[in-house]
Formats: C-alpha cells, sequence, structure tokens
C-alpha cells in the first residue's frame, strides 16, 4: 500500500485559501446586483403602465448614472418620454441605446421612424458599411516634381 504526499506552505494554503473563496462570493455579488437591476427595470415598467411616468423617470435616471451603457435603459427611457409627447428627446434616448446596442433592429427602426417625422436629419450610423473607396494612384514623376517645384517657389 503506497501513500503519496505533498507539502504546502502555510503561504500558499492561504492563497488557495482567498483565491477559492472569492470566486464564487464575486459572482454571487455580481448575480444580487444584476437581481436588483432587473427587479428596478420592472419596477419602471409598472409605474409607466399605471401612466406614473415622472417617477419612472426618476428611477431611470438613477439607473442611467450607475450604467449608463445598457441599451435597455435609454429604450425605456426613450418609451417613456414618447408617451409624454417629447418626440426630440425620445429620439436622443434611442440614438444612444442604438449606440450601445446597434444590433436591435426595434431600435433602429424607431430612431429612423423619429427621424423621419420629426424632419430631423439622419445621424452617422455605426451600423452602416462604409462606401469603398476608389483605388488611389500613385503620383506620377511629372507630378512629384511639379509638387516639388511649387513648394520651393512658395
Amino acid at each position: 500500500h503506497k501513500h503519496d504526499s505533498f507539502f504546502v506552505t502555510e503561504l500558499s494554503k492561504i492563497d488557495l485559501n482567498v483565491n477559492r473563496d472569492l470566486v464564487p462570493i464575486r459572482d454571487l455579488e455580481q448575480q444580487r446586483w444584476l437581481n436588483g437591476h432587473i427587479e428596478t427595470l420592472f419596477e419602471v415598467r409598472r409605474l409607466v403602465e399605471a401612466k406614473r411616468y415622472d417617477e419612472a423617470m426618476r428611477i431611470i435616471r438613477k439607473l442611467r448614472d450607475v450604467t449608463p451603457y445598457v441599451a435597455t435603459i435609454h429604450e425605456l427611457e426613450g418609451g417613456i418620454y414618447l408617451l409624454k409627447g417629447k418626440h426630440r428627446d425620445a429620439l436622443d434616448s434611442f440614438r444612444l441605446a442604438m449606440k450601445y446596442n446597434p444590433e436591435n433592429p426595434d431600435t433602429v427602426k424607431m430612431v429612423r421612424h423619429l427621424e423621419r417625422t420629426l424632419g430631423v436629419p439622419r445621424e452617422v450610423d455605426i451600423t452602416e458599411v462604409p462606401l469603398p473607396q476608389p483605388p488611389r494612384q500613385p503620383a506620377s514623376d511629372d507630378e512629384e516634381e511639379k509638387s516639388e517645384v511649387q513648394e520651393e517657389s512658395q
């Protein structure tokens, strides 16, 4: 019967415990934070359904301050502005939502609809593919000499 053994120093033992303990706690904290955020978004939705738009906007502003790059928050804000008849503010919110999540076709459609309705020029769309540029021709020797002569005479 053979026994295998290994030696762990006290410092290594502490490192192992710290690493083992931190990962699950961090994940749990993130999940709690996310759950809180989602519950708050549902509260906003309930307030909107009850036509309590000002209360919903106060909550949206707080969420936006904490997580400014979450497109859903800007979409909700835009929807509330629409319901309040503030179409220009709605457009601004939906444009931010499109900026942070350009893959959402509903947001893109809403932005385009509001731009047409308001007669607002379309902003540069990060989802569009840039137009191909024609290939550039290298300058001929004659053109290079002309530009050198022009530079010297100035």
